[in-house]
C-alpha cells in the first residue's frame, strides 16, 4: 500500500510537470486523484510506464510503449501520459495527437492541455478559438486550471469577445477551488474595478489567499497593500514580511523595494549591508532603480568610500541586441530602422520585423507595431502591440495603453489604457509608472486615488522621470496622498529642476523669489480686504473669459473645482500662487496660469496702510 501511495505521488508530480515551464500548470482535484489511483492499481502497463518515466533520470522513450498499451485499452490518463512523454522528447505532433484522443473522450485534463497547445502553438498552429473551446469543456467539468485560463481569455478577448463579467465569473470559480493564480487575478479585478466594482478589501483578501500559497506576485502586491493601506490597515511590519517573502523567491521588484526599505529605514531598521545585498540582487535582474541606488551608495556614516557594484542593466537596447543575435530577420529589420531614409526604412524594416514577430519574439512584435504606427497604419500597430503586450513585452504594453488612451487604432477605452499602463509600470517602465500615477491622480480609467498616485509617482521619480518628480513634490507640498512634508517637496522639486523640468524651475523661482515686502507679515484677515478691480463680478467675468479648458480634460469628461491661494502684495501684484485643492494636473496648471495672468488688485489695508494679504479663489471647471 505504501508503494502504491508513493507511485500515486509520483504520478501527480509527473502530470503537472510534463509540460514546459512556459505553459501554465493546472490544479488537481479530488476526482482526478481518484482516476490516477485507479490507474495505478488496475493497470500494470500504466504502473510500469510511471516507474520508467520517474526518478532522477526519466526514461521517457522506454516508458512510451507501456503507456501506449494502457492507452490502447481505453485509459484516458494513459493517453495524456503518452502525450506528455512525447512532449519531453520534442515530438509535439504526437503530443497533440494523444491529447486529442483523450480530450475527445471527455477527459478534462487532456482538454485543458490541448487548449494550452492551441494557445501556445505547441504541435499545432495557434488557434485561440480552439483553445477557448477546449478550456471551456474542461472548465465546465470543474478543472480549476481550465477555469482560470478561460477567465484570462475573456479578460483579454483572446479567442472570444472580451467579457469582463465572464472573466470574473470563471476566475472566481477557480479561486474558490484554491487556484492561486486565479486568486491573484481576482484580486487585480477588485483592485482596478475590472468586471466588478472596485473593492480594495476584497482585493486584499484574494491577494492574501494567493500569497499564503506562495504566489510571488501576490506576496509582493500584498506587501505593497500593507505599505500604502490599500484595503488593509497600514502595517509596516506586514509590508516588510510579505515583500521579504517575495524577495526571497527572487522577485526583482520585491528585492528592489526591500533594498530600499533597508536603505531608507522604512518598515525595517536601517541596515546598509542588507540594502546592498537586496539592491544588488535586483540590479542583477535589470531593475534600473536598484542600480541607480547602488551607484550613489555611501556608507560608514556618510564617509566618501563608495560602494561600486557593476550589475548588468536590462533595457530595451539589451533586449534588442539579444533578439538580433538570435534571429537574422530581426537583425535585418533593425538595420533598416537605423538607416537614413526613415520613411522608406519603416516599410523595408517591416518585411523582416514581421517575420521575426511571427516567430514569437515579443520585442519584434513591439518594433513591428512601432513601424506600422510610423507609417500611420494604426490598426495594424495596435494588433502587434496587443500581441507583444500579451506576451509580456513592457514597451508594447506602454504603447498599447497609449493607443487606448488616445483612441488611435482602437476605440478609446480609459480602463484598458490604465490596465496596460499598470502592467508596463509593474515591469519597471518609468514612463508607464508616471502615466498610471497621473491616471490615479486625475481619475482616468481608474477611481481617483491619491495614495496610489503617490506610490507610482515615487517609483517613476526614483528612475529620474522628471514629470513624476515634479508631481510627487506637489503631493508632498499639498499633503495629497501623503503627509505634508516641505523638505521632501523641495528635494523632489530640486531633482526635477536640475534635470531641466521647466515647471519645477518656475515653482522654485516663485517660492524662493523675494518681493519688495517679503519680509513683512502676511495677513489672512484685514480691515479692508483686497479686491479685484471692478469687484467680484468683474473677477468672475475675467476668469470665465480667460480660462482655456484643457483639451484632454474635455475629451475625458474631467471637471471639478481647483482652489488656488495667493498673496496680494502691498502694491496689488500677485505672488506665491499655490494649488490648495487639486483636481487634475491639466486643470491645476490652467488655474495657476489664469491666476498669474490677473491684473493688479486693489491691495488690502490694515489701519489705512497697504499690507500683504493671503487670498483664496475657487475656480470651477464644468463641462456644459
Amino acid at each position: 500500500m505504501n508503494t502504491k501511495r508513493h507511485l500515486m505521488r509520483v504520478i501527480l508530480l509527473i502530470v503537472v510537470t510534463m509540460l514546459s515551464s512556459s505553459i501554465p500548470v493546472m490544479a488537481q482535484n479530488s476526482d482526478q486523484d481518484k482516476l490516477l489511483e485507479a490507474a495505478v492499481e488496475q493497470n500494470e502497463d500504466f504502473r510500469r510506464g510511471v516507474e520508467l518515466a520517474s526518478g532522477k533520470t526519466p526514461k521517457y522513450k522506454e516508458a512510451i510503449p507501456f503507456f501506449e498499451k494502457a492507452a490502447n485499452s481505453g485509459l484516458p490518463i494513459a493517453m495524456v501520459m503518452v502525450g506528455s512523454c512525447y512532449y519531453r522528447l520534442d515530438d509535439l505532433q504526437k503530443t497533440v495527437m494523444w491529447y486529442t484522443k483523450a480530450a475527445e473522450q471527455g477527459y478534462a485534463e487532456a482538454q485543458f492541455k490541448l487548449g494550452l497547445c492551441y494557445e501556445f502553438s505547441e504541435g499545432v498552429e495557434e488557434d485561440l478559438q480552439k483553445a477557448v473551446m477546449w478550456y471551456t469543456k474542461a472548465a465546465e467539468q470543474g478543472l480549476a486550471g481550465a477555469q482560470y485560463k478561460l477567465g484570462v481569455c475573456y479578460f483579454y478577448g483572446m479567442g472570444v469577445e472580451e467579457d469582463l463579467q465572464k472573466a470574473v465569473l470563471w476566475c472566481t470559480k477557480a479561486a474558490e477551488q484554491g487556484y492561486a493564480e486565479a486568486q491573484y487575478t481576482l484580486g487585480e479585478c477588485y483592485s482596478y474595478g475590472k468586471g466588478v466594482e472596485d473593492d480594495l478589501q476584497k482585493a486584499a483578501m484574494w491577494y492574501t489567499k494567493a500569497a499564503e500559497q506562495g504566489l510571488v506576485e501576490a506576496q509582493y502586491t500584498l506587501g505593497v497593500s500593507y505599505l500604502w493601506g490599500f484595503g488593509v490597515k497600514e502595517d509596516a511590519k506586514n509590508a516588510a514580511k510579505w515583500i521579504t517573502k517575495a524577495a526571497e523567491q527572487g522577485y526583482a521588484e520585491a528585492q528592489n523595494t526591500l533594498g530600499s526599505f533597508y536603505y531608507d529605514g522604512d518598515c525595517v531598521e536601517k541596515d546598509w549591508q542588507k540594502a546592498i545585498m537586496w539592491l544588488t540582487k535586483a540590479a542583477e535582474q535589470g531593475v534600473k532603480d536598484a542600480q541607480s541606488r547602488l551607484d550613489k551608495f555611501y556608507y560608514n556614516d556618510g564617509e566618501v568610500e563608495k560602494v561600486i557594484l557593476k550589475a548588468p542593466k536590462y533595457d530595451l537596447e539589451e533586449k534588442t541586441k539579444e533578439a538580433a543575435e538570435k534571429n537574422e530577420f530581426f537583425l535585418k529589420g533593425i538595420e533598416f530602422l537605423n538607416g537614413i531614409e526613415l520613411k522608406t526604412n519603416y516599410k523595408e524594416a517591416l518585411t523582416y520585423l514581421e517575420k521575426a514577430a511571427n516567430s514569437g519574439i515579443p520585442v519584434a512584435m513591439q518594433y513591428t507595431g512601432f513601424c506600422y504606427w510610423q507609417i500611420k497604419d494604426y490598426n495594424k500597430a495596435v494588433e502587434w502591440y496587443t500581441r507583444g503586450a500579451q506576451k509580456g513585452d513592457a514597451v508594447a504594453q506602454l504603447f498599447l495603453g497609449s493607443c487606448y488612451f488616445q483612441g488611435e487604432g482602437v476605440a478609446k477605452n480609459m480602463q484598458n489604457a490604465a490596465m496596460w499602463y499598470t502592467k508596463a509600470a509593474e515591469q519597471g517602465i518609468a514612463d508607464a509608472q508616471y502615466v498610471i500615477g497621473a491616471c490615479y491622480d486625475g481619475g482616468y480609467g481608474v477611481a481617483k486615488d491619491m495614495k496610489k498616485a503617490v506610490m507610482w509617482y515615487t517609483e517613476a521619480a526614483r528612475q529620474e522621470e522628471t514629470d513624476a518628480q515634479y508631481r510627487l513634490a506637489l503631493c508632498y507640498y499639498h499633503g495629497l496622498g501623503v503627509d505634508f512634508n516641505n523638505e521632501k517637496a523641495r528635494y523632489w522639486m530640486q531633482k526635477a529642476a536640475d534635470q531641466g523640468n521647466e515647471d519645477a524651475k518656475k515653482w522654485l523661482q516663485e517660492s524662493g523669489k523675494p518681493s519688495s515686502s517679503s519680509s513683512e507679515q502676511v495677513y489672512d484677515v484685514v480691515e479692508q480686504m483686497p479686491s479685484f478691480p471692478g469687484g467680484q463680478s468683474a473677477l468672475f467675468q475675467f476668469l470665465s473669459q480667460n480660462i482655456h479648458y484643457p483639451e484632454v480634460c474635455e475629451e475625458n469628461g474631467i471637471q471639478g473645482v481647483v482652489v488656488c491661494a495667493f498673496i496680494v502684495e502691498a502694491d496689488g501684484s500677485i505672488s506665491d500662487v499655490q494649488v490648495k485643492k487639486m483636481v487634475d494636473p491639466s486643470l491645476d496648471r490652467e488655474a495657476v496660469r489664469v491666476i498669474k495672468s490677473m491684473p493688479k488688485w486693489n491691495p488690502g489695508k490694515d489701519k489705512g496702510k497697504p499690507v500683504r494679504v493671503r487670498y483664496t479663489v475657487p475656480i470651477t471647471f464644468r463641462l456644459q
